[in-house]
């Protein structure tokens, strides 16, 4: 089954400091639990069938280079 990481758990987080927009979107409502929220990782994966998770790549164009977040750039 493939999809979206989304993180969750006792608190993950409450959302961005100061970023009601961003926190918006990456922190939604947990939907499987029925309570409480889950952070959207933005990273896509692979549950295979012994439930190990396989990285398959970004939703998004987004990079992180020593902790330096970007957008990645075609030319």
């Amino acid at each position: 089954m493939e999809g979206e990481l989304l993180l969750g758990g006792r608190c993950p987080a409450k959302g961005y400091i100061n970023d009601p927009e961003l926190t918006e979107r990456g922190f939604v409502p947990d939907r499987f639990a029925g309570a409480g929220i889950v952070y959207r990782t933005g990273d896509q994966v692979l549950r295979d069938e012994h439930g190990v998770l396989i990285f398959l790549g970004r939703i998004d164009e987004q990079v992180k280079i020593r902790g330096y977040q970007g957008r990645a750039t075609r030319s």
